[in-house]
Order: C-alpha cells, then sequence, then structure tokens
C-alpha cells in the first residue's frame, strides 16, 4: 500500500531488516532528519513545502516537525537558536519559517533582521510563534516583518492547515 500524501513514516536507522515489511521511501518522498532530545529522528514527507521551525524547547520543534509532516506533509528542518537557524535555512532554503519570538543570545525579531538581510533568504515569509498573547505584544510583532503570529500551545492537528491559511497555500 503506497503512503498517502502527508502520511508520517518513521524510519530506523539501517532500513530495511529481514522481514521488515517497511518500504523505502516512495518516489517523491524525501527523507527528512532532525534531532529531538539528543536522537536522530526521520520521517518521511511525500509532498508539500520545506519548512524550518526555529525553536529553543525541544518539545515544540519536535511536536511543530511531527505536526507539519503527518498533517501538512511538509519537509520540516528544525534548529534550536537563531544561528543554527539561519545556516539551515541557507542549506535547505524553505518555502517558509517558523520562529519563535523569545529565545536565548537572539530573539526572533533579531533572527529575522539578519534573515531580512541575507539576499537568499530575504523573500522568504516568516511566521512567528509565541507564548505571548496580550495585545500590546502581538502588535509589537506586527511592524517586525513576519507574516503572520501563531500562538504557542498550537494545536498540532490543524498548525499545517493554519500556516497554509496565513501563507495563501493550498491545505
Amino acid at each position: 500500500m503506497a503512503p498517502r500524501v502527508g502520511e508520517l513514516r518513521p524510519l530506523r536507522p539501517g532500513s530495511q531488516a529481514p522481514g521488515d515489511r517497511r518500504r523505502p521511501p516512495p518516489s517523491g518522498g524525501t527523507v527528512v532528519r532532525t534531532r529531538v532530545n539528543g536522537r536522530e529522528a526521520r520521517y518521511v514527507a511525500t509532498g508539500g513545502r520545506r519548512v524550518v521551525v526555529i525553536d529553543d524547547d525541544p518539545s515544540i520543534r519536535e511536536v511543530a516537525a511531527l505536526a507539519l509532516t503527518a498533517v501538512g506533509g511538509h519537509e520540516v528542518h528544525t534548529a534550536g537558536d537563531g544561528t543554527e537557524g539561519l545556516e539551515v535555512a541557507r542549506r535547505v532554503r524553505p518555502d517558509a519559517i517558523l520562529l519563535d519570538v523569545m529565545m536565548p543570545v537572539h530573539d526572533g525579531p533579531a533572527v529575522l533582521g539578519r534573515l531580512r538581510a541575507l539576499p537568499e533568504l530575504r523573500d522568504v515569509p516568516v511566521v512567528f510563534l509565541t507564548a505571548k498573547v496580550g495585545t500590546k505584544d502581538i502588535s509589537r510583532l506586527d511592524g517586525v516583518g513576519a507574516v503572520a503570529v501563531i500562538t504557542k500551545p498550537f494545536d498540532p492537528l490543524g498548525l499545517a492547515g493554519e500556516l497554509a491559511a496565513v501563507l495563501g497555500w493550498d491545505a
């Protein structure tokens, strides 16, 4: 049975063992590797867009990556801080970036400023992730240049649809 678009397919290192009924990635599928709590996690994205999630909280990165891969079929790359996020974004050339607002060293608005200074990433849409939900906090972010703000905690099953809606992607 072929995987459906957006189906999450966890893979083990070493791939096919004798008697293993899982298949290699389907044609057009992409194996996505990320580190979660010090462990390598690999998933197959079978369609969708390329998204980078930059958040210092490993739980948020894991949930967002799983949700965007499983529900949205997106290829997701993660980073634990702004510096790593810039490196990942330069390497993978994402279609969108989900960026935490409050991080140590470089906060989300500072990272967004650095993204806008890079010609190859200048036009990549950025959506802020924040636990700050006050009107004052949200309005402060409005003039920074992100296309939207998604508040934490977010609904993992709705994250891909919410991202698609704010970016004008087909869901």
